[in-house]
């Protein structure tokens, strides 16, 4: 079997393909040129397909997107040809739930703005630019600062789309203490991290019960 990689990847994925698969033929092919004469007698491709490659090829049985999401790389000849196309859904999860977090924590202790009053050498508080740390206020003191800022175990969070993403941003949402709903045409619960899974018709519901808001 013929796998054709193009664009080419890394010496080290390359390397570790033909580890891992010792029968197959690996081949990368460096310029369009090359990717069209190798596609001839293919099995297997891995890239960006396009309507000139396919048209050059001669056997080819599966193509593999390098990405999860299909609506850019999908076109009318690939759509009716008979190859068998795959993605990469589910294998960006942890990385893309990651990204969320950090959004949302940046959001929560402003440090958007905290990185922006660096940049010009500003060291006051969000919420109250006058407010100095004299440690006469008690704990208990609710501040304008205090306001200013997001206690993430004391909020919501809803997940419109509870795939591979949503579920992965809720297991890292729940560990802050945060309270998690979420919406999803198959509502199957997830106990003991999302706290209500809604069947969809629900999402203008979770757009006002939640403080942070996650399309997933």
């Amino acid at each position: 079997m013929k796998l054709l990689i193009f664009p080419p990847i890394d010496d080290a994925r390359f390397q570790r393909i033909c580890e891992i698969a010792p029968g197959l033929q690996v081949v990368r092919a460096p310029t369009p040129a090359d990717a069209r004469r190798e596609i001839a007698d293919a099995d297997a491709f891995y890239g960006k397909i396009t309507p000139e490659l396919l048209a050059a090829a001669g056997q080819i049985r599966w193509i593999q997107s390098p990405t999860a999401s299909l609506e850019h790389y999908l076109f009318p000849e690939l759509i009716a040809h008979p190859v068998t196309v795959t993605n990469m859904r589910g294998l960006f999860s942890d990385v893309i739930a990651d990204h969320v977090m950090g959004y949302i924590i940046m959001f929560a202790r402003n440090l958007h703005r905290y990185r922006d009053q660096q940049l010009r050498h500003e060291w006051s508080p969000v919420g109250d630019p006058q407010a100095k740390t004299d440690f006469v206020s008690a704990p208990g003191v609710v501040t304008a600062v205090d306001h200013a800022h997001i206690h993430l175990a004391d909020t919501s969070l809803g997940i419109i789309g509870m795939g591979a993403i949503g579920r992965e941003v809720a297991r890292r949402a729940s560990g802050f203490g945060m309270t998690i709903r979420g919406v999803d045409p198959q509502p199957d619960p997830l106990p003991g991290i999302v706290d209500e899974i809604w069947p969809a018709e629900r999402i203008p519901e979770l757009l006002r019960e939640s403080r942070f808001v996650v399309i997933a």
